[in-house]
């Protein structure tokens, strides 16, 4: 997704790519929270 809007909305590359990591990490955690709920 964030490798698309790259290719689609060039001129603010430097915004896209700072916040890169932070979703990477955001949609890690969200993940295992997921699956740390569903074992309960």
């Amino acid at each position: 997704m964030i490798g698309g809007m790259d290719a689609i909305c060039p001129q603010r590359r430097e915004e896209i790519v700072g916040l890169r990591m932070k979703s990477i990490l955001a949609g890690t955690l969200a993940t295992l929270i997921t699956g740390r709920w569903w074992r309960c």
